[in-house]
Formats: structure tokens, C-alpha cells, sequence
């Protein structure tokens, strides 16, 4: 059984930074989660100080404060030369804590004078609960292995807004607030078969999975408007100030949902071997979903080795991936500046099937479909030196991406600005080449590993899918700063250069990380910037203190890297700020990682 415990500590940054406005609310920073497996490091992150002054208020921005604490495990045992148990899992909590934009004294819409005279800047502690395990057992007969497992994760993700107000409720609002909650169950039955024949190798299975998003509603302050008297408003209402939770307004019982789906699939792979000089392996799955109906999706890969230690490889393939339940029914409300660059106001996220998005002529979500390819080759021309080379090529037809922010007047009965929602958009095109270069080196009595790798690649968007009912023009739909994130927000260029030396009880580890140049696109207000290129170095000791105990310390971005700074126009409130592009924003991390074996 191996278990692991990591603690972790991220120095104190000085430095102002800046963070893309979240679209689940005005907050700086908190995490959106719902992969109900994820591993996430354990540690305990204080909060970025970046307390920033002007004239006339004062506030702060930068990365939430993070505590966290975690639990893993991995076990095997044998019932028999030919049955093996083995579960693995683990379980791990976040809490975080958070700013929101300033709200100033004199926002009468927004601030309860009574409660806040300085007006006040709201916090948002978040609270995240990750389970998983997984249990199956391994069959060996006559050289058939039979795997069978169950797997299940489930991630649960609670909104708490504190230091803010309900503006609609004047001076009889509370200043904490339950946002509301929202949660994602993933449970997932396999059977796998294989068996090796020769110079063929067969393998079959199939598989169930189950899968469940639920949102579950805040206090009713968080989301509600009240009318003078302290009723929820109704049409023609006299009412001050906007309702819900500033900063974060809450889930609304509208917003609320409990969906699932499942999905069946069976699998079959055979590849042949001749003389371990020839493989072609060629695999199909079939899969159905309960919403989604039927795909059938196949690949072929070939591998050629014309000389000893020299070989050509590729392979073509198809793919499909059906919406995701949060793409499908994630919606609420949340606070953002205008689109115009002035003030603060509400804007929404609304469900594809909603009556907003009919109302639009929004087509209903169908399923992504890819095509792909792949060509390279391997070589090694020495004992100790690798060095591999591969380029490829995908296709993405009808991907799915949420809009920008739609102006639109048939939006104007939900009380928000505009609106977002997830569609089948566009098709993408991604070209890239992966080049990884590996050297063993015996030295002074160790092993020195070298290892360089790098990978450009670029993405397009090679078409549009404008809805025939939408008025808004282009840039309102998908404009550029929905493409930028799809082309520009991501460095083309990536590469890394690592040293790892092992001898003794001991392994010593430095690794140097190039990121390319990154153009951020400032729109609908702003200027267009290109981030230089950075290299960050990290590095990490580690020890064998038994033969089944390991400590290692280190640190990320040891020296501290930024990117660079934002430009004055693309800055909030004329304060200067590190954009969230290539490498994040939050400096040194150094942590302390202890694994037991057992």
C-alpha cells in the first residue's frame, strides 16, 4: 500500500497581480470544480496580500487563502497466485477565501450606508469536498486476465458570501450569506479481457456509467429582491437598491436541479506483432448514451521498426464527447463590470434549453465529434539516449464553448444585463509536434537523469455556428475575447529541461520550464498585449529515511517569476496587475511531501 501526506507553504507575494473575471461571480479568486476524481495537492496557502490604496477606498486583490488536507491510498493483495484484490482512493477538503470587487460608499443600489458608511468589500469562503475510490479484482487464467472494478468520485462545492449586504433589504440585511451549493457523482463499472496469443494480442470489455449534477439553492436573501416592505418583489413592486448577496449572488430555487444520465459501452482492441519489428493495433467502441443516443468510434495505429533501435509510428482515429451535465445545466446569476466599462451590474448564465436561449434561437446542445491523426518516429542511436518525435493533427467539429456576453432585449424580463450561454459554436483545428530527448549518464557513483522536452502547437477556429435567430452581431455571439482564448491565451511554445540525480538514499531534482509568448486580447475594453516569454526553475531534495519511508522538500518557481505586468488600459481602476497567462501569478511555493510504502 503506498500512502502519501504533502504540506505546503506559498511565500508572501508582494506584488499586485490581477485575475480574469470568474463568470460565477466578481470574485478575484475561487475555484470552480467538478471533476469528482481530481487529485489536488494538499496545503495550506495564505492569503495574497495585496492591499491596495487610492484616494477614496481602499481594497484587495490577488489569489484566494487556501487550506486543504488530504488522504490517499493505494493497496493490492493477493488471494492467489491467480486473484488479486486492489482498491485505491482518497479523500481530500479545501476551504478558500476570496475578494470581490470593492463597492463604494455612495452605490445606493448596491451599499446599505446604515451597515457600510465606507461601503465594504465582500469575501467568498468556498468549501470543497473530493471523494474517491476505486475496488476491483484481477483474474489470471490460462494467460486470460480478467479486471473487473468499480469506480466512483464525487465532488461537492458550498458558497458562503460574508461582509456584504442585500441592498433591497436595507438596513434589515444580514451581512453573511449561504450561496447555495452545487455538486457532480461519478460512478463507473468496468470489465476488461485480455489475452496474448502469439504475435496477437486481443482484449474486449465493457462498461456502465452514472452520473448526476445537482445545484441546490442559497439562503433566499443571497438571490432575493425585496420590495420596501420587505417582500420578495413582485412586477410593479416599489423597491431600493438590488437584491442578492453582493459580489456573489446565490443560487435561487430557478436555478436549482437534480439531473443524471448513463451510458453503456463495449469495447474491442486486437493488435498483431511480427517479430517485434511490425505492430498494427486496431480498436472500435461502441457507446450509448441515455440522452445522447449512439456512437461508434474507432483507431488505427501502426508502428514500424525498419531498423534496430529506429522506428516510424502513427495512427488516425475518430472521436465524440456528449456534453457534460454542468455544460448542459449550469445557470445563475452573477455580478461583472458592464460591458460597457463602467460600473458593476448583473448578468446570467442560462441553460441551452432554457426559455431565454429559445427565446434567442439558440439550437439545442448535440455532441462534439473529432477526427485526429498522428505521425513521428523513435530512435536510439546510443545505450543510455532516447529521443522520440511526433507530430499531430485534430479536428473538432461543433465544440463546445460558452458566448460572450449577449445584449439582447428579449433578455430583459431575467433583470440581467446580457447573458452566456454554452454552444456548439465552432469548429477548431489544432496542429502540433512533441519532440522528448532522454539521457541516463552514470556519475560519480549515481545516476544522472536528463530529460528535454518541447511541443508547439496552434489551434484555429476554422468556422462559426451563428444561431439564424440571434440578433446580436458576431462579437456579441463569440467575439474576441472568447477566441483569444481559444487561439492566443495559451503559449504555443512549451518546453522543459530536467535534471534528476539519484545516489544513495538520496535523489536531487532541478527542472527549468520555458513558456512561450502569450497575446492577450483586453476587449470589449481594453488593448490587445503580448506577454514575453518566461522560464521557471524548480527544484525539490528528497530523502529515504526507510526502504518504505520518503521525505521530500522543494520549492515551485524558486526564483520567484512573473509574467509581465498588464497594461494601464486592460488594469482595474488604474491599479496594476499580473495577468492569470502562462505560468499563474502567485510566485515561490515550497512544500514538504512524506510517502510511506507498506
Amino acid at each position: 500500500m503506498n500512502l502519501s501526506l504533502q504540506l505546503s507553504h506559498r511565500g508572501k507575494t508582494t506584488r499586485t497581480q490581477n485575475h480574469d473575471l470568474d463568470i460565477f461571480g466578481d470574485n478575484f479568486a475561487y475555484e470552480f470544480a467538478d471533476d469528482p476524481v481530481a487529485a489536488r495537492a494538499a496545503d495550506d496557502q495564505k492569503l495574497a496580500e495585496r492591499g491596495l490604496a487610492r484616494d477614496d477606498f481602499n481594497f484587495q486583490i490577488g489569489d484566494a487563502q487556501i487550506r486543504q488536507a488530504q488522504l490517499f491510498f493505494n493497496s493490492e493483495y493477493p488471494l492467489s497466485e491467480s486473484l488479486k484484490l486492489y482498491s485505491f482512493g482518497g479523500f481530500s477538503i479545501k476551504e478558500g477565501k476570496g475578494f470581490g470587487f470593492r463597492r463604494l460608499p455612495g452605490e445606493k443600489s448596491n451599499v446599505v450606508e446604515s451597515i457600510y458608511p465606507n461601503g465594504f468589500q465582500a469575501s467568498l469562503g468556498s468549501q470543497v469536498y473530493d471523494f474517491s475510490y476505486a475496488v476491483g479484482a484481477k483474474y489470471n487464467v490460462n494467460n486470460w486476465l480478467v479486471d473487473l472494478s468499480n469506480t466512483f468520485g464525487s465532488n461537492t462545492f458550498n458558497y458562503n458570501v460574508n461582509n456584504t449586504n442585500n441592498a433591497s433589504l436595507g438596513a434589515k440585511s444580514p451581512t453573511n450569506f449561504y450561496a447555495g451549493a452545487h455538486s457532480f457523482l461519478q460512478n463507473t463499472v468496468n470489465l476488461d479481457v485480455s489475452k496474448n496469443l502469439n504475435q496477437f494480442n486481443i482484449a474486449f470489455g465493457g462498461e456502465f456509467r452514472f452520473e448526476q449534477y445537482q445545484i441546490k439553492p442559497g439562503d433566499e436573501a443571497s438571490y432575493t429582491r425585496y420590495d420596501v416592505n420587505g417582500n420578495p418583489a413582485g412586477p410593479g413592486s416599489v423597491v431600493e437598491g438590488n437584491g442578492g448577496s453582493q459580489s456573489f449572488i446565490g443560487f435561487s430555487p430557478d436555478n436549482a436541479l437534480k439531473k443524471s444520465r448513463h451510458s453503456t459501452a463495449v469495447y474491442a482492441d486486437i493488435s498483431y506483432d511480427l517479430a517485434k519489428k511490425l505492430n498494427i493495433d486496431l480498436a472500435g467502441r461502441f457507446e450509448n448514451y441515455s440522452d445522447f443516443g449512439n456512437t461508434l468510434n474507432g483507431k488505427l495505429a501502426v508502428r514500424y521498426e525498419f531498423v534496430k533501435n529506429y522506428a516510424v509510428r502513427a495512427a488516425i482515429g475518430t472521436g465524440f464527447r456528449a456534453p457534460s451535465l454542468q455544460q448542459q445545466y449550469f445557470n445563475n446569476s452573477y455580478a461583472d463590470i458592464a460591458t460597457s466599462g463602467s460600473g458593476i451590474v448583473t448578468k446570467g448564465i442560462f441553460r441551452n434549453d432554457s426559455d431565454a436561449a429559445r427565446a434567442l434561437g439558440f439550437d439545442k446542445l448535440k455532441q462534439e465529434t473529432s477526427v485526429n491523426a498522428s505521425a513521428g518516429f523513435t530512435l536510439k542511436p546510443m545505450n543510455r539516449l532516447s529521443v522520440t518525435l511526433d507530430g499531430y493533427w485534430i479536428k473538432v467539429k461543433d465544440r463546445i464553448v460558452i458566448t460572450s456576453n449577449i445584449t439582447d432585449p428579449r433578455l430583459e424580463p431575467y433583470n440581467v444585463e446580457s447573458g452566456r450561454f454554452f454552444a456548439n459554436a465552432i469548429d477548431t483545428e489544432t496542429k502540433g509536434v512533441d519532440l522528448v530527448i532522454a539521457y541516463d549518464w552514470k556519475l560519480g557513483g549515481g545516476n544522472l537523469n536528463i530529460n528535454l522536452a518541447g511541443n508547439y502547437t496552434e489551434t484555429k477556429i476554422t468556422d462559426f455556428h451563428f444561431p439564424e435567430k440571434l440578433v446580436p452581431a458576431q462579437n456579441e455571439f463569440f467575439g474576441p475575447d472568447q477566441i483569444n482564448i481559444i487561439e492566443t491565451l495559451s503559449p504555443k511554445t512549451k518546453a522543459s529541461l530536467g535534471l534528476n540525480y539519484a545516489i544513495g538514499k538520496f535523489n536531487f531534482m532541478v527542472r527549468n520550464t520555458y513558456f512561450g509568448q502569450v497575446i492577450r486580447d483586453g476587449y470589449p475594453f481594453g488593448k490587445v498585449q503580448k506577454f514575453s516569454p518566461k522560464v521557471v526553475t524548480d527544484v525539490s531534495v528528497g530523502y529515504d529515511i526507510t526502504k518504505n519511508i520518503n521525505l521530500t522538500v522543494g520549492a515551485n518557481n524558486a526564483f520567484d517569476v512573473f509574467p509581465d505586468r498588464q497594461i494601464y488600459e486592460n488594469s482595474y481602476y488604474g491599479v496594476f496587475k499580473y495577468a492569470p497567462v502562462q505560468m499563474g501569478t502567485l510566485g515561490n511555493y515550497f512544500f514538504g511531501r512524506l510517502n510511506f510504502n507498506f
